[in-house]
């Protein structure tokens, strides 16, 4: 469904009843404003403003092909080479190692386009914070914020 008001685009997309997980796309005169991804136990959120992406809940999705859409949302913004780019993660209760794998390939993309700084917020508050501090061997010049 898109609704489109005064150049204000949303749309809503229910992309597998079966993954149960909705994206939704705010855009403005075709420009990303906002995306967001929700699924039973997470949600994935892209505020350009702020450059953000914001993990909350809990992600124990399947298989890599259930990560689909949050890879597309990473990739859409990695592609757009903003100079920084937060990943907040103070939201995150629980991220499998397939999860872990996406933002391990999403970090090995930013710091292969050189093009924008990485900043993992909340890294310091996660129990696994351990494996995130091993992304630094994948992109020295990543940035952990509190």
């Amino acid at each position: 469904m898109t609704i489109n008001r005064y150049g204000l685009d949303l749309l809503l997309l229910l992309i597998n009843r079966h993954m149960r997980f909705f994206v939704t796309i705010l855009s403005y005169n075709e420009r990303i404003i906002s995306m967001e991804i929700k699924g039973e136990q997470y949600i994935v959120t892209y505020d350009k403003e702020k450059e953000t992406i914001a993990f909350q809940g809990i992600f124990r999705l399947l298989d890599m092909k259930a990560y689909d859409p949050i890879i597309k949302l990473l990739q859409t913004v990695a592609e757009r080479h903003p100079p920084l780019i937060y990943l907040d993660l103070k939201e995150l209760s629980f991220l499998n190692s397939s999860g872990f794998h996406v933002i391990s390939k999403f970090v090995i993309h930013i710091r292969d386009l050189k093009k924008s700084q990485l900043i993992i917020k909340g890294a310091n508050d996660l129990p696994w914070k351990n494996s995130l501090i091993n992304l630094k061997r994948l992109m020295p010049e990543i940035i952990f914020e509190e």
